[in-house]
């Protein structure tokens, strides 16, 4: 088991690469949504693959949200601008899937919309809720 130290160089090493390493799997995740359709694995976590769909969506965004957190400060407009990056990204990646002979499915849409709004949706309250702003304008 790591000591406290070791635990500290590993962390310090994923804060100081936190952008490199969100690069990194998105670029691998998208190049995994247009590869050719492989055999599915013996486990599987949904028959459907929605489960797969949603936990890759919501690390993206998470890793984004980290990546911001280590070199600045995450703020709602930013938290915006990424859903609907990662939105976008997921819309194409799903459309263009088969030009690689695999299937477009909405289902597989709304599974990657949940889980970047699962996360961007937390990051976005909890900004809200430590600036003490209301999300709703008030009524007159």
């Amino acid at each position: 088991m790591a000591d406290a130290s070791e635990m500290h160089k590993i962390l310090s090493f994923i804060r100081g690469h936190a952008t490199a390493i969100w690069l990194i799997y998105w670029t691998v995740l998208a190049g995994l949504l247009h590869w050719p359709k492989l055999p599915r694995p013996p486990i599987q976590l949904s028959k459907e693959g929605w489960v797969a769909h949603f936990t890759t969506f919501s690390l993206l965004s998470a890793l984004c949200l980290y990546a911001r957190i280590a070199h600045s400060q995450l703020t709602r407009s930013f938290v915006i601008r990424w859903t609907l990056i990662f939105m976008a990204f997921g819309a194409v990646s799903e459309t263009l899937q088969p030009l690689t002979n695999r299937h477009r499915d909405l289902r597989d849409f709304i599974a990657n919309a949940s889980g970047i709004l699962a996360v961007m949706g937390y990051a976005y309250f909890r900004l809200a809720v430590r600036s003490g702003t209301e999300l709703e304008p008030s009524a007159p």
